[in-house]
């Protein structure tokens, strides 16, 4: 039997965002991460200041929870989205958040629905063209609204 998951671990593992290409395009890894990452993730160079290797974002080892959870690299270890930052100051309670991850997916899954298109290919396609659908495009701000509010990095400015 399982031990229960922490209620961190349990946002994190309902969520997925930072998993799922919603967040990220790519997860930089150490080389020793790279000699010992779990199938099915795969490295590639990732050219920038320095050469650098990631893997692809979405993640390979993501199906609606992470596969690989134990052997993930830091990068996925140490990540805090807004949204667990404000949990664990106590600024938002976990079943806020629960309503907040769960609204996101809920509104994915319309564009999914609506679009008839895994949710990454959607989102381009509705960028291009907004007018394909345009609730669903609606749709896909509010998400991305949500994404920028609870989940992306804020920059403090000075």
């Amino acid at each position: 039997m399982n031990a229960p998951l922490a209620p961190s671990e349990s946002l994190c593992t309902r969520c997925g965002f930072c998993c799922d290409g919603s967040l990220f395009g790519h997860v930089p890894v150490t080389d020793d991460e790279a000699a010992s990452l779990p199938a099915p993730l795969e490295v590639v160079p990732r050219e920038g200041k320095k050469t650098r290797l990631a893997f692809v974002q979405p993640c390979a080892a993501f199906c609606a929870q992470c596969t690989v959870y134990e052997a993930r690299p830091k990068t996925c270890r140490t990540y805090r989205c807004e949204l667990l930052k404000a949990v664990e100051a106590g600024t938002q309670t976990y079943e806020e958040a629960h309503a907040i991850v769960a609204r996101v997916h809920e509104r994915r899954a319309d564009i999914e629905r609506r679009v008839a298109e895994p949710f990454d290919q959607a989102k381009r396609s509705l960028v291009l063209n907004a007018s394909r659908d345009v609730d669903a495009f609606l749709t896909l701000l509010a998400v991305e609204k949500d994404l920028d509010a609870f989940f992306r990095k804020h920059v403090e400015e000075d």
